[in-house]
């Protein structure tokens, strides 16, 4: 399989599984980088918009946010196991 195959029957490639997932609502991939990759690329040709991403991140952010991740960003390696 290559890097623009996603596998799984659905997309006929990479950039395609990404704009559909970003469309149909999925927030953050968590297996494929595709919207990582050819998010630029789908912009550019109108296949997923700016509004919809910034939708994407700013949920993610603020789960992250809530979740306390910004706080104290930093692990102090002398309490870590």
């Amino acid at each position: 399989m290559g890097n623009d195959e996603c596998g799984h029957g659905v997309a006929a490639d990479g950039p395609d599984a990404a704009a559909q997932a970003l469309t149909a609502g999925t927030d953050s991939e968590m297996v494929s980088t595709f919207i990582r990759d050819y998010g630029k690329q789908l912009l550019a040709d109108g296949r997923i918009s700016m509004a919809r991403l910034n939708d994407a991140v700013r949920r993610i952010l603020r789960v992250k946010f809530r979740a306390g991740l910004f706080e104290h960003p930093y692990v102090d390696v002398a309490e870590a196991q």
